[in-house]
């Protein structure tokens, strides 16, 4: 059996991967969790093959936090499933040390197709995915402004983009806030943007904020 571990801060989600692999046979889900508490503490007690993952449950930095998945359980294989879009995110996450990433919108059966993936060793991607890679070696797509970001720029600007403060940011990564306000500066000079609504707008526009409506923008500080 395929033990899997559902990391959702939602229950709907979880309960939905729950039903998704019910009948596939060969896959169990063994642990739950709803937070990145949650997370570590199932790491800790519980073997399992496959981490489902929502990245938005995870308190540190979206990237950095896969990596903490394969510090605890070095053999457990991570599959992102996420609201992002994968184009957006998956070269990113896989770059990270993910297996595999898959946006809330598949199948249930692509869910079960992925997990059974990943857990014989592979990588997964959506057949829409691999299609726009090889268009981007052919020269035929432009690489988008927020994708020539390093990963740790990256992480600053979802950061940012949830409203999360300097000093908050700074205790999540581990960084100081002065280093984290170059961050800033970086990126908003890569995006080409000069205040944080802005940035909030570009990143609501290319699926960068899970969740986001566009009147998040009156609450947000330049």
């Amino acid at each position: 059996m395929i033990r899997v571990l559902v990391v959702d801060p939602h229950p709907v989600v979880r309960e939905g991967v729950r039903q998704a692999v019910a009948g596939a046979g060969d896959i169990t889900v063994v642990a739950e969790a709803e937070s990145d508490e949650g997370l570590l503490t199932a790491l800790r007690t519980t073997p399992v093959d496959v981490v489902v993952l929502e990245l938005g449950t995870l308190a540190g930095g979206p990237l950095s936090g896969i990596r903490r998945i394969k510090a605890a359980q070095p053999a457990a294989r991570v599959l992102v499933l996420t609201v992002y879009r994968e184009e957006e995110l998956a070269l990113r996450v896989l770059g990270n040390g993910a297996d595999g990433c898959l946006t809330k919108s598949r199948t249930p059966r692509e869910l079960v197709t992925a997990i059974r993936q990943v857990a014989s060793g592979k990588r997964y991607v959506s057949a829409r995915l691999v299609r726009r890679l090889a268009g981007r070696l052919r020269g035929r797509e432009h690489e988008m402004p927020h994708e020539r970001l390093t990963d740790r720029e990256f992480e600053v600007l979802c950061l940012l983009a949830r409203g999360a403060r300097l000093v908050s940011i700074a205790q999540t990564l581990g960084i100081s806030p002065k280093t984290v306000s170059a961050y800033r500066a970086r990126v908003l000079r890569k995006l080409g943007v000069r205040t944080g609504a802005e940035l909030l707008r570009y990143a609501i526009e290319h699926w960068l904020v899970p969740g986001a409506r566009s009147g998040s923008l009156r609450n947000h500080n330049t």
